[in-house]
């Protein structure tokens, strides 16, 4: 790696300060800097060997960069691209929910009240996911004779966190 030049460019919530080493050493760029296409241009044109610094338009550049930016799929900072088994896909309300039922008792089990309760969020938005993560089998639903549904946590639930070592 020492012989080849690489430009790290961060984006999203990665930043230089967040790459991890070796990365973190060399000359890196984050897409939100003021000067991003002047300072990858002036790195390109040093590492490359050229005479001068080519001719582009830098705000027409920087606007696809940005627009590209959007269709990016961004990673856990914690998460490396490539370490698949660790990358999930579940919203941060959604894996919320599936580990907060994971550390109740086996027999136990709380209604989406409870739980809008417990994340202070509205119970509309808490149905939401639970409804997600019912399609995806990784909770379950039981009724009680009054008509209430009480959501407890599946295996394959239990399987899903433990796999992203978050169980």
């Amino acid at each position: 790696m020492n012989s080849v030049p690489i430009i790290p460019i961060c984006h999203s919530e990665l930043t230089k300060s967040k790459l991890p080493l070796p990365l973190s050493k060399l000359q890196a760029l984050d897409l939100t800097e003021e000067a991003i296409i002047e300072k990858l241009f002036a790195s390109l044109t040093k590492h490359l060997g050229l005479q001068k610094m080519p001719r582009i338009d830098e705000k027409t550049m920087k606007n696809e960069l940005m627009e590209a930016l959007g269709k990016i799929v961004t990673y856990d900072e914690n998460i490396l691209p490539g370490d698949e088994k660790k990358s999930h896909d579940l919203t941060d309300e959604m894996l919320e929910i599936l580990i907060y039922l994971s550390k109740l008792p086996t027999d136990y089990s709380v209604t989406s009240q409870e739980l809008s309760m417990q994340f202070n969020k509205r119970e509309q938005r808490v149905n939401f996911f639970l409804g997600k993560l019912l399609e995806r089998n990784l909770i379950g639903a039981s009724y009680d004779m009054y008509g209430s549904v009480k959501y407890y946590i599946s295996q394959q639930g239990r399987e899903y966190l433990f796999d992203m070592d978050l169980l």
